[in-house]
């Protein structure tokens, strides 16, 4: 069964505001406290402190998750930060140490970019030809250039999507928050 472009459109923006909405959910962020995050071993030592930090100042925080989604632009920076961070008081946080200052953003665009391909092919699937409108919706209704990091459970996102019903093209919930934007 064949939609319309509307019909089409709002699935689409629908399962991307799905895919986005739980980035700042009410999650106390500490599903993945103890987990190994993205990058180099110097990047998850800042993730680590940041963790930390945010335990000490402010309680579990979803901002946690979202630092072991980075992918640390520099390692001098990381540990400039990891040791800024482990003498930080509680009143300020380190200068130049949160999450925009430290992400590559370029890992998450591609998993971005990725993740609208793979969203695509499904909806080619269940809804024959839509593969090119859908892409070019996509990326009219999410700019990958803002994507500054990819949750831990992107990879098993990935590989649940393409079995997902086409009934309801809802989503793995998985893939809810997969994409951390700035």
């Amino acid at each position: 069964m064949k939609t319309t472009r509307g019909a089409l459109t709002s699935g689409i923006v629908s399962l991307f505001l799905i895919m986005m909405g739980s980035g700042c959910s009410g999650d106390n962020g500490s599903s993945n406290a103890n987990t190994t995050g993205r990058g180099t071993p110097t990047c998850n030592d800042w993730q680590s402190a940041y963790c930390g930090w945010l335990a000490k100042c402010q309680g579990p925080a979803v901002a946690c998750d979202q630092a072991k989604s980075i992918y640390c632009k520099s390692d001098a920076e990381a540990k400039r930060c990891a040791d800024a961070l482990a003498s930080s008081a509680c009143s300020s946080s380190p200068e130049k140490c949160e999450l925009t200052d430290l992400a590559d953003p370029a890992p998450a665009a591609k998993a971005c970019e990725n993740f609208g391909v793979i969203l695509c092919q499904r909806e080619e699937v269940c809804q024959r030809g839509t593969k090119e409108a859908c892409l070019d919706l996509f990326k009219n209704v999410l700019d990958c250039t803002r994507a500054i990091g990819v949750s831990l459970g992107y990879e098993q996102c990935m590989s649940e999507f393409p079995n997902i019903p086409c009934a309801s093209m809802s989503g793995p919930p998985v893939c809810i928050g997969v994409l951390l934007l700035k």
